[in-house]
């Protein structure tokens, strides 16, 4: 008959039961009756009908090997190096359009010409620069000529070999700039010979793929921040998943990766993930991750959507029990442990990993424990709930004076101020080469991209120029002063040298220091100054790749660049986190703000990873509340060797405050 007496029913009844039972165990009375119930302390104590009458089951406490699954949703996209931009480093009109979209293409070849008046400009000033410097030797080989008959002062010659210098280090700047907008060594030469300019430089492709799209037109007028074609190559492509912030202590680099596709329903893609992001995106509390996969036949194309599934690691030999024995209650988590028949006996436990009905048990069982599985939570109703003290604001408060108390709140994973630096490029260029990969470690310092830039060359060749002068005005200001000394009519051509040379001394130094603020080195900055332009190929060992170097030792949180990418000036181009360290912000409400001081205890989790918790001592208070949300921060500093924390993640924060009897008192 007991059979069918519903569930609720028997609970009432061994509720009702519960005080008459007690009484007698207490007096030294007979054994429990059989449909008998009694808690004392931690133990429970149920009669043989009881427990059938509640359906009561057990279950052993196991060792098994657990094999984790996360996962996400999948997207197709084309890496940084598998695809590039085409620009022009001239402003111009499209004289020619030389490919089409979906044309393919190799690295180098040509793709549209481009007429620019600039280039005309650049052109005609390397004939004058040409012209000047035969002159110049036409009248050095004369001033020998007199010297050496004794017709002409020594003086003149000194001015007329200075003078070739100067205009050989002219045309040489000038050769350079062609070369760096696109002419060749031989288009160069030509022109020197036969005084007809270029009428076109090209624009070519970066690198050997697809022409993906283009808006290029003849005629058209073009800029060079302009991107002029993008070029993809589809051989190898990212399989990016989206993994939900509590899956992310699950994850790490060299999992391997299963993904489907509903338009490919024959296909499984496997991969391994190649790197996890380093920070949380904020807008959907996801972390991004990536895996590298070959597509020799085209089948994947950018911009697919699947799903992912992530072999995380297998847990050989943990202990595990079924998750329906599972009790929560306060945010503990208990079981009923079997420890003879009809006797039980409570016990606060630490879960890891769920999977598949089964609760890895981190503490607080052992292989070969039984526990309740059926009717757990029916017999932990006659615990009753565990002590709640009342809630005031974030603080499980008490008012006990002298007592501690846990003021709890919800927190997030920051960087500390020098943890995280961001590397720029002072002037405009486009990108001829990257470096570095995503979380990649760095080092401060080194070397992350390479941005060509017409500009950082000019800058070089304008501070050879400017420094050849000064050397020669120096020379010939040394020259005057002896000779001012003897005549006084020279005093004025002594002043107008000394006016000069001052001007040229100022140039230098300005030009030093653009150079230094766009990321050269003093050591650099002296190795260009030595260079001599009149030396055979001397000018080539001027650059116009300027260094994209990291401010701060750590790892590469995100970078979207691509090669051929036209970058501005000061946009940030690559973000570093240095992850030995992190903060954890805390935010509190006013009343509970009031209990919290520098140096308190402190105990941090993250929703990321339930295994992890982690101590600390309050380091930093705001001072003013938030004017958003009038909710006070709170930071707490802890080491992070092991980058398990990454900026952005959510954080449960408890803070051991204590409550002075003196404070107590003035509330009262």
């Amino acid at each position: 008959m007991n059979k069918n007496i519903p569930l609720w029913l028997v609970t009432i009844g061994l509720f009702v039961l519960l005080p008459a039972e007690a009484a007698r165990a207490h007096e030294g009375h007979a054994a429990l009756p059989t449909t008998g119930a009694t808690v004392q302390g931690d133990r429970l104590m149920l009669s043989p009908s009881a427990a059938k009458a509640i359906g009561l089951a057990t279950a052993k406490v196991q060792l098994a090997d657990l094999k984790r699954t996360v996962r996400a949703t999948a997207s197709v996209e084309l890496p940084w190096f598998a695809q590039a931009f085409a620009t022009t480093l001239l402003p111009g009109k499209i004289e020619r359009v030389l490919v089409t979209p979906g044309e393919t293409v190799v690295a180098g070849q040509v793709l549209a010409l481009v007429e620019s008046l600039e280039l005309e400009n650049l052109q005609l000033r390397a004939l004058q620069a040409s012209a000047e410097l035969g002159l110049a030797e036409r009248m050095l080989a004369q001033r020998e000529k007199l010297v050496a008959l004794g017709s002409a002062p020594e003086r003149e010659l000194l001015e007329s070999r200075t003078h070739v210098r100067q205009r050989s280090a002219e045309l040489a700047i000038f050769r350079q700039k062609l070369r760096a907008v696109g002419l060749t060594e031989d288009d160069f030469d030509r022109l020197l010979e036969t005084a007809q300019p270029v009428r076109t430089i090209p624009v070519t492709s970066p690198i050997n793929g697809i022409i993906s799209g283009t808006d290029v037109r003849t005629g058209q007028i073009v800029e060079p921040t302009d991107h002029l074609y993008h070029i993809v190559d589809h051989s190898r492509l990212w399989l990016a998943g989206r993994i939900l912030e509590a899956d992310v202590g699950r994850v790490r680099t060299d999992m391997p990766v299963q993904v489907t596709f509903e338009s490919l329903p024959e296909g499984v893609f496997a991969s391994t993930i190649a790197h996890v992001d380093l920070k949380i995106n904020p807008h959907d509390r996801t972390l991004s991750i990536h895996c590298l996969i070959d597509n020799p036949a085209g089948a994947l194309k950018p911009g697919m959507f699947g799903r992912m599934q992530i072999q995380a690691d297998r847990v050989e030999q943990a202990v595990v029990c079924p998750r329906g024995a599972l009790i929560r209650d306060g945010g503990t988590t208990f079981v009923l442990v079997e420890q003879s028949p009809g006797n039980f006996m409570r016990r606060r436990i630490e879960v890891g990993s769920i999977l598949n009905g089964q609760a890895e048990i981190l503490d607080g069982l052992f292989p070969g424990d039984k526990v309740v599985t059926v009717g757990s939570h029916e017999l932990a109703a006659l615990f009753g709930r565990q002590p709640s003290p009342v809630a005031k604001g974030n603080a499980i408060a008490t008012d006990q004076p002298g007592r501690h108390q846990a003021v709890v709140a919800q927190g997030r994973v920051e960087l500390p101020t020098a943890s995280k630096g961001f590397a720029s490029a002072s002037i405009q260029g486009r990108v001829a080469r990257i470096l570095v990969e995503h979380g990649q470690a760095v080092e401060q310092g080194e070397l992350l991209a390479e941005i060509e830039s017409l500009e950082f060359k000019t800058l070089q060749l304008d501070l050879l120029q400017a420094r050849a002068q000064m050397q020669h005005t120096h020379a010939a200001l040394e020259r005057l002063v002896r000779i001012s000394e003897q005549q006084i009519g020279a005093k004025k051509e002594l002043w107008r040298f000394q006016t000069e040379y001052e001007t040229l001394q100022h140039s230098v130094a300005s030009l030093e220091r653009k150079l230094a603020l766009v990321g050269l080195s003093a050591e650099e900055i002296r190795r260009i100054q030595e260079l001599d332009l009149t030396a055979a190929g001397s000018a080539e060992r001027v650059s116009a790749i300027l260094p994209v170097r990291s401010p701060i030792a750590g790892r590469i949180a995100q970078f979207e660049l691509v090669p051929g990418q036209i970058v501005l000036p000061n946009e940030q181009l690559f973000e570093v986190h240095d992850l030995t360290s992190v903060w954890v912000q805390a935010f509190l409400f006013e009343r509970d703000a009031a209990n919290v001081h520098l140096g308190q205890s402190v105990k941090v989790g993250v929703i990321s990873d339930p295994e992890f918790r982690a101590a600390g001592t309050v380091t930093r208070v705001s001072p003013v509340p938030s004017s958003a949300n009038r909710v006070f921060s709170v930071w707490t500093e802890l080491g992070n060797r092991d980058s398990r924390l990454r900026e952005g993640m959510a954080a449960r924060v408890s803070i051991d405050t204590y409550r002075s009897s003196v404070l107590a008192a003035d509330r009262k």
